[in-house]
């Protein structure tokens, strides 16, 4: 087993239940976290694994 390695670190915005992103859905708000990582950690995409 390989060792698992942080290389970064975004966190997602707080809102209120009925707030601005209300109609943002979470799988959405998840997706650009992902791709923030991604491209601040300057990591091929095909490199990430689970």
């Amino acid at each position: 087993m390989r060792d698992a390695v942080i290389v970064e670190a975004v966190r997602t915005p707080l809102g209120k239940r009925r707030g601005a992103l209300r109609n943002v859905h979470p799988v959405d708000l998840s997706a650009q976290v992902l791709k923030a990582l991604v491209a601040r950690a300057g990591v091929q995409p095909a490199r990430i694994d689970e």
